[in-house]
């Protein structure tokens, strides 16, 4: 397999279960990664449009993975949990993000802060990409001659959207999907602490390692 993942499903250190997924969210990483490289230098609305979908679709991708992974650790009932993700893995990234903290330590609570909001305009703007519906605004009354009417198209200003596409308004976007998919992380790393799981560092194949007997699962990308 060139791309994907395989996840090594572990009982009593024994290996019960191989799978395999497309692991999009490492690609949607790198997407991002690169759109917001480029936002940061260019004017242009292309690298910010990209910036925007593919860090919506990593946020999400990120969110599916943690949520599967935690009902696994949280739920005792082997059967019950694939049941559960069925439930719930078409439920809006916030709502996601809600059950996390609902596991989150205080600290990592109260990090969040204001990253809601931040993600709900995130979101938004995205949405309007997705089901995109172009409108007109007025800049200016009649005008008497061409070279009036040149004038005008000169001096006026950028559409609303097309503001919020270009920097420095879609870096602070940019900055949200980082500062988000950071919070992941550490909430991964301090909730499968607190159940006795190692994080393998970068330097191994990603995933978990379970320390003591029972259900876990590594994931190594390929």
């Amino acid at each position: 397999m060139r791309d994907g993942s395989l996840i090594l499903q572990f009982e009593r250190g024994q290996v019960v279960a191989v799978r395999s997924n497309a692991g999009l969210d490492q690609f949607y990483e790198r997407l991002f990664r690169h759109a917001y490289r480029a936002a940061r230098r260019s004017h242009s609305v292309e690298p910010g449009i990209q910036l925007i979908v593919f860090g919506g679709f990593w946020l999400e991708a990120r969110a599916n993975s943690m949520l599967r992974q935690t009902l696994v650790l949280e739920v005792r009932e082997a059967s019950f949990a694939p049941a559960l993700w069925e439930a719930l893995k078409r439920v809006p990234l916030s709502d996601k993000l809600g059950l996390f903290l609902a596991l989150a330590s205080s600290d990592l609570q109260e990090q969040f802060g204001d990253l809601n909001a931040r993600l709900r305009r995130l979101l938004d703007l995205r949405n309007r990409l997705a089901h995109f519906k172009d409108s007109d605004t007025q800049v200016s009354g009649p005008v008497s001659s061409l070279e009036e009417t040149i004038k005008v198209l000169e001096t006026a200003d950028d559409p609303l959207l097309i503001r919020e596409l270009k920097r420095p308004e879609v870096l602070t976007h940019g900055e949200t999907v980082s500062v988000l998919a950071k919070w992941l992380k550490l909430f991964e790393r301090t909730h499968a602490k607190a159940r006795d799981i190692r994080i393998r560092s970068k330097t191994t194949p990603k995933g978990l390692t379970k320390r003591s007997s029972g259900r876990a699962s590594r994931a190594a990308d390929r």
